[in-house]
C-alpha cells in the first residue's frame, strides 16, 4: 500500500505550459543536435574526464584542469532569452537550420575542449609523478652514497685495526723469539 496519494499531493514546481510548448521543438532539437547527433564524441569526453579523475583520485592529486573539462561540457550554446527569441522563429526552417549546424559545432569543440583539459590533467598528473620519481631517486642515489661511505669507512678502519693487530702479534713473536734465544743462551 502506498501511504501517499499522488493525486492529493501538491506540487511545488510551478510550471509554465506556455513557455513548454514554446520550448518544446527548439528544446528537442537542442538536444539533438548536441547530445545524440554528437553522442559518440559526447561518451568519449565523459569517459576521459571520468578515468582521469579517477586516476588523479587514487594518486591523491588534484587538478584545476579536470574541474574546467567538467565545467566546458556543461557549457550551452545560448542564453535562455536568446533561446526565446530562436523560438519564437523556430519554424523558419532556414533559421533552424542554422541554429542546428552552430549548436552541433559548438557541441564538437566542446567536447573536443573537455577532452583537452582531460589531456592537460593526466600530463599535470604526469609532470608530478615524473617530479616524485626523480626526488625519491635523488633519495635513494643519496643512501647508496651514503652506505658506500660507511663501507669503505668500515674497510678502512677494519684494515687499519688489523694492521695494528699485526703489529702486535708480530711484536709479540719477535719479543717471544728473542726471550727464548736470551733464555737459551742463559741456560748454555
Amino acid at each position: 500500500i502506498v501511504p501517499i496519494n499522488p493525486f492529493e499531493v501538491e506540487s511545488s514546481l510551478d510550471y509554465d505550459a506556455l513557455l513548454g510548448s514554446i520550448r518544446y521543438s527548439f528544446v528537442n532539437d537542442l538536444i539533438g543536435s548536441m547530445v545524440i547527433d554528437s553522442h559518440e564524441d559526447l561518451v568519449a569526453a565523459w569517459g576521459d574526464i571520468i578515468a582521469t579523475e579517477s586516476t588523479l583520485e587514487k594518486a591523491g592529486i588534484t587538478s584545476m584542469n579536470i574541474e574546467a573539462a567538467k565545467d566546458k561540457l556543461g557549457e550551452v550554446p545560448l542564453s535562455s532569452a536568446d533561446a526565446l527569441d530562436a523560438a519564437a522563429d523556430w519554424s523558419d526552417a532556414e533559421i533552424r537550420n542554422e541554429y542546428i549546424s552552430e549548436w552541433h559545432t559548438f557541441a564538437l569543440e566542446k567536447y573536443d575542449s573537455a577532452t583537452g583539459l582531460a589531456a592537460a590533467a593526466r600530463t599535470e598528473l604526469s609532470t608530478q609523478l615524473q617530479t616524485e620519481r626523480e626526488a625519491l631517486i635523488a633519495q635513494y642515489e643519496a643512501q647508496i652514497d651514503e652506505a658506500k661511505a660507511q663501507t669503505q669507512n668500515n674497510l678502512y678502519m677494519g684494515l687499519g685495526g688489523g694492521l695494528v693487530v699485526g703489529a702486535i702479534i708480530g711484536y709479540a713473536i719477535a719479543y717471544y723469539m728473542s726471550r727464548k734465544s736470551e733464555v737459551a743462551a742463559v741456560e748454555a
